[in-house]
């Protein structure tokens, strides 16, 4: 689940991330980042957080800077609810 609803959609936004040009990959991020990490920490974000993290470790990857923004975010929401993830 995602924050509305079904993360189905989550391993395209995350091939598009990794595959798509700048643009694609640009959009398919932000949308990922509205449901994965916007308000709140969910099982998609759980799942989806490996796989961001190869991607900002992927030189070919057309938007890593927006990766690793994202896991911020991602870090930032869980932070209420998991105060020990910041020491990870």
């Amino acid at each position: 689940q995602h924050a509305y609803g079904s993360a189905s959609q989550v391993p395209g936004m995350l091939s598009r991330i990794a595959w798509g040009d700048g643009p694609t990959a640009e959009d398919a991020l932000s949308d990922l980042g509205q449901w994965i990490a916007a308000p709140a920490v969910f099982d998609a974000t759980v799942a989806a957080v490996p796989f961001l993290w190869e991607l900002a470790a992927t030189e070919t990857v057309k938007d890593r800077a927006g990766v690793l923004e994202l896991l911020a975010a991602i870090l930032a929401s869980g932070h209420d609810l998991h105060p020990e993830w910041t020491r990870a």
